[in-house]
């Protein structure tokens, strides 16, 4: 951590603002803060610890204790630091509690703390505005526990290693085992050999588990088969390959048995199915015979289809000789319709002529009209100019005029434009200016939110610890009786079990035997039970029973001693944190949450506002210089548009006069036509118009020429075809005559017996088929009647239903065979799988037990369980602290003239505690080795320094360690003689060469020489102010 710059307002003795850039050193980071007693310079190094964890530089002092007393009663105690981590900057503010006044009604008023952390992000930031601001945390416990995740230890370790503050230096040099190695664990980030530590551990008690997991599964498999153990299991699996062989050998036999049968029933199927064949052929033979009757008809039906058959090419031409005569008929009717028709068109025609000819008159005035419209097509033509131009005119004349209007309202809305960017550049600067005033009320009202949330989130937990911690002292409680009970109990028990054993002795005792416990062999008085009853007498097993129950107590008791003590714990933290809230709060506790909510949306708002408003503030001033640019321009074009319009209305005027003097000059009776296009629609309407009656006159004579040779045509067809209709009809005469005697000649009475016989020639092909195929099977059937005859001659019929019994029975033996030699079979396996399973487990059980004696020894030692109780993270920061008491020393060494060594200690001093990180010093004059907490005044401070700056070289150099950019050392240097001090500051300066700042508070004046940069801090009646002097 490297401060960059400190903000303090109303802080210690500096009544107003006071800013310390850091920046100002520039590569001269080894600096004095100077000044006189009580001027500030410990406060510095306070707003620095304040701004970072809300404390003082010394621990001693809260916020609400470093309000400035010489600051105005309306000034904010607030303090602002800037400080890098590597190439990331960051920024953290801090108002403690504080009293204010108030803004309505008078007195004063509570100001809540307020604490925010922000990252500057110089990437998203304007090219010459400040970084943006990101936010981290808010609220005073979230921002100290940002800080201390960013820098990576807390207020006390901060004081420790990079603030020594003035009187505490020795704190780390002194500091216990415990709080060092908290220190060096942040330091260096050993972390990851603790979670090796656990990860050792966790592997051994998985090893652990998995081969008792083993054995238990081997033990499960024994008991699952029955067997003891596995030479058990094994005889198991003989017995049962014995089994297996029987049951095979039985299968073997049932399946000769089987095929015997099988054969036996093969034989008699063969027999029955040859007089199952001779049965069927005779059915058939019979069934042919039957259908004999309807053959012979289907036979007669064939036989008239095809004489039927033989008569269809004289029935095809008598009636196509009809259809040809009607063909014939239906011609000669249209000729007829044809003629008719002709001579009505040729009457038409003649009258169409007729009135074509009596139009000459109306052809004659249109040839007159077309010459006088050829004559007036220049004078036309001249006019339509003169109207276009005047048009044009006119358009230019409208174009101008609104050009001017609409340049007058431009002029007028520039000038409201002007009017209004001046208004809105006003209220803008107004808004931009409550800037800084909208952060500060936007945090703080995000705080209180965010506070109360927290509050009521901790007070509705709050009951339900409150529950449970009441529960589990209840249970505490009852633990604790169980226990004295148990504990009674086995005094009792042991009371009991002393009386038994010697009663027990007293009974194995002979007059003349030595007594195995005095060596006496006289035995006047030996020892007798208290009671008669035999009952009583105390065995092993219940002292070890009522043992076994005070342990369970005791362990019951201590769970439950824990369970409390934990509830308590958290029942206390639960009523601080919100005791915390509640005095952060102040007085919004009684707020309601959505009026706070609503305070802080509204404070949103308000710094959305201001920080637009800030944002569009170079847009509105260019607005505003953009809108009077606007409106020079729009004036000018204004006075332009006028004058074009002027001369516009001059131009229309003088061609409006002269189109009316050409307008004049036009007949009467063509005044309509105004424009050439009109006049040349004109000449060619009425050339069209003669070219039309001419044409239809033309046409009227071409239609009558074509009616008289239609008419001529129509007449030589009517003739024709009374002519083909005769010949015609003679040639369907002959056809019908020779059709009626085939008829007859055929067997046929008439057309309706001819169509009854007549069937189609697939069907007639397949009556064909089926005779033949009916014959074929009569002949097929006759045959094999006699094969079959034959087959059964000399033979009769099986019993087949007594041979099938016979052979089910024995397929139903051999079944049952087979169905044992296959139990015998999975017998067999199931116990070679247990006998195989039970054999890996017991390998795998072994080889787990000898990887667990192996890894349970190396987590033993990783764990501290060693000669040396250390465990594997103390042992990598014992190795660390080497390092740094190597640098140590070599400071150390030089200002203290060669006399004192920094060393660990190897062996603690306590035999139970964990050595390793204990320091004492080699004293060279003695040649003896004492602890560091022996050093005088003096040589603690040196000490302290040379392992502070050892520390900070180890630290820097290991790899994702802890950045210490900066040292600050407050006081001490006075007990130090002049060469010890050379010697001091002689090695705060290296640490200026690798870029570390340094600063040193001292009221030595021989620092002020020796340090050319210097912090100066002057004090005055109002308060102090500080600068840099270089």
């Amino acid at each position: 951590m490297k401060p960059l710059r400190l903000e303090l307002c109303a802080f210690g003795p500096f009544a107003g603002g006071q800013t310390i850039d850091f920046g100002e050193l520039g590569a001269q980071t080894f600096f004095l803060i100077h000044g006189p007693t009580g001027a500030g310079k410990t406060s510095i190094l306070d707003g620095i610890a304040f701004a970072l964890y809300g404390d003082s530089s010394g621990g001693e002092r809260e916020g609400r204790q470093l309000r400035s007393h010489h600051a105005a009663a309306g000034t904010l105690t607030e303090v602002s630091l800037d400080f890098a981590l590597g190439e990331q900057h960051y920024r953290v503010h801090r108002v403690p509690e504080q009293m204010r006044p108030a803004k309505r009604g008078g007195g004063e008023t509570r100001q809540s703390p307020q604490a925010a952390l922000w990252r500057l992000d110089s990437g998203n930031a304007d090219a010459d505005g400040p970084p943006a601001l990101v936010p981290l945390a808010a609220g005073w416990s979230d921002v100290t526990r940002a800080v201390s995740d960013l820098l990576g230890f807390d207020s006390r370790q901060f004081r420790q290693v990079i603030l020594l503050p003035q009187g505490r230096f020795r704190e780390f040099l002194t500091a216990s085992t415990s709080e060092r190695e908290k220190i060096l664990q942040t330091l260096f980030g050993t972390e990851l050999y603790r979670r090796v530590e656990e990860s050792l551990k966790e592997s051994a008690r998985t090893l652990e588990r998995d081969a008792e997991t083993v054995r238990a599964r081997r033990q499960a498999l024994l008991e699952q088969s029955g067997a003891a153990d596995e030479v058990a299991l094994a005889a198991q699996v003989q017995a049962h390959e014995a089994a297996l062989t029987a049951a095979r050998q039985a299968e073997q036999a049932a399946t000769r048995t089987a095929q015997h049968a099988e054969q036996a029933l093969t034989e008699a199927r063969q027999v029955a199915e040859r007089f199952a064949e001779f049965d069927a052929a005779q059915a058939a033979v019979k069934e042919l015979q039957a259908a004999q009757p309807s053959w012979a008809a289907r036979r007669a039906e064939w036989q008239a289809a095809s004489r039927a058959a033989a008569l269809r090419p004289l029935a095809h031409a008598a009636r196509e000789a009809q259809r040809q005569r009607d063909e014939d008929a239906a011609r000669l009717r249209a000729a007829q319709e044809a003629l008719t028709s002709a001579q009505t068109r040729h009457a038409t025609a003649t009258a169409a002529l007729a009135a074509e000819e009596a139009k000459a008159p109306q052809r004659r005035t249109l040839t007159a009209d077309a010459l006088e419209l050829d004559a007036l097509a220049a004078r036309i033509s001249a006019l339509a100019q003169l109207r276009e131009e005047l048009q044009q005119a006119e358009a230019t004349l409208r174009q101008r005029s609104a050009e001017r209007t609409r340049q007058e309202q431009a002029t007028q809305a520039c000038r409201a434009a002007q009017t209004a960017a001046e208004q809105t550049l006003a209220a803008t600067r107004l808004a931009a200016a409550r800037l800084t005033g909208a952060v500060a009320e936007e945090a703080q009202a995000r705080n209180l939110v965010r506070q109360h949330s927290e509050l009521a989130q901790h007070l509705a937990a709050q009951v339900g610890v409150q529950a449970t911690l009441h529960a589990v002292q209840q249970a505490a409680q009852a633990a604790e009786v169980a226990l004295v009970r148990a504990r009674q109990q086995r005094e009792h028990t042991a009371a009991g079990w002393l009386a038994s054993q010697a009663e027990r002795l007293a009974h194995t005792l002979r007059d003349g035997d030595a007594c195995p416990v005095c060596g006496a062999r006289e035995h006047p008085a030996p020892a007798r039970h208290a009671s008669a009853d035999v009952a009583a007498v105390v065995h092993d097993a219940d002292l070890q029973a009522a043992e076994r129950a005070q342990s369970e107590a005791e362990r019951v008791a201590a769970l439950a001693r824990q369970q409390a003590f934990a509830a308590q714990q958290a029942h206390d933290l639960g009523r601080a944190r919100t005791a915390d809230l509640e005095r952060a709060l102040g007085e919004a506790r009684n707020t309601p949450l959505a009026e706070l909510q609503a305070y802080l949306q509204a404070s949103e708002g308000a710094l959305a506002g201001a920080r637009a408003a800030k944002a569009a503030l170079p847009a509105h001033e260019a607005a505003l210089t953009d809108a009077a640019n606007a409106l020079a321009a729009a004036e000018s074009l204004r006075q332009r548009a006028e004058a074009e319009a002027q001369e516009a209305q001059a131009r229309h005027a003088q061609r409006a006069g002269q189109y009316q003097e050409r307008l004049a000059g036009i007949p009467p009776a063509f005044a309509h036509l105004t424009t050439p296009p009109a006049v040349d629609a004109a000449r060619q309407a009425a050339r069209a118009e003669l070219a039309r009656l001419d044409a239809a006159q033309a046409a009227a004579v071409a239609a009558l020429r074509q009616a008289g040779e239609a008419q001529a045509s129509a007449q030589t067809r009517v003739a024709e075809g009374t002519q083909a209709l005769t010949r015609q009809t003679q040639t369907a005469a002959r056809a019908e005559a020779d059709w009626r005697a085939a008829l007859g000649s055929a067997g046929f009475a008439d057309d309706c017996a001819w169509q009854a016989a007549q069937r189609e020639a697939a069907q007639c092909a397949a009556l064909e088929r089926a005779l033949a195929a009916h014959d074929g099977a009569v002949a097929a059937a006759g045959e094999r009647l006699a094969r079959a005859s034959g087959t059964v001659a000399g033979q009769t019929r099986p019993p087949l239903t007594e041979v099938q019994s016979a052979h089910e029975a024995a397929r139903r033996a051999q079944l049952v065979a087979a169905r044992a030699a296959q139990e015998a079979q999975a017998t067999l396996a199931a116990s070679q799988r247990l006998a195989t399973a039970v054999s890996a487990l017991s390998r795998e059980h072994g080889a787990l037990e000898a990887h667990y004696g192996v890894l349970r020894h190396v987590a033993d030692a990783a764990s501290g369980n060693n000669p040396q109780r250390l465990s594997l993270q103390r042992y990598v920061l014992a190795t660390l602290l080497e390092r740094v008491l190597v640098a140590t020393t070599q400071r150390l060494s030089v200002m203290s003239r060669g006399r004192y060594e920094m060393r660990r200690r190897e062996v603690a001093h306590d035999q139970r505690a964990a050595a390793g990180l204990d320091l004492d010093v080699f004293d060279h004059h003695t040649g003896s080795t004492r602890p560091v907490a022996t050093l005088s005044g003096g040589e603690s401070f040196l000490a302290s320094l040379a392992l502070a700056l050892g520390l900070s070289d180890v630290v820097q150099a290991a790899a994702g360690g802890i950045r210490l950019d900066a040292i600050f050392v407050d006081e001490g240097f006075g007990t130090l003689d002049p060469e010890a001090l050379d010697a001091a500051i002689s090695a705060l300066k290296d640490l200026q060469q690798s870029g570390r700042m340094v600063g040193i508070i001292s009221h030595v004046a021989e620092l002020k020489e020796w340090m050319p940069a210097r912090l100066e801090v002057q004090r005055g009646v109002r308060g102090s102010v500080a600068r840099f002097s270089l």
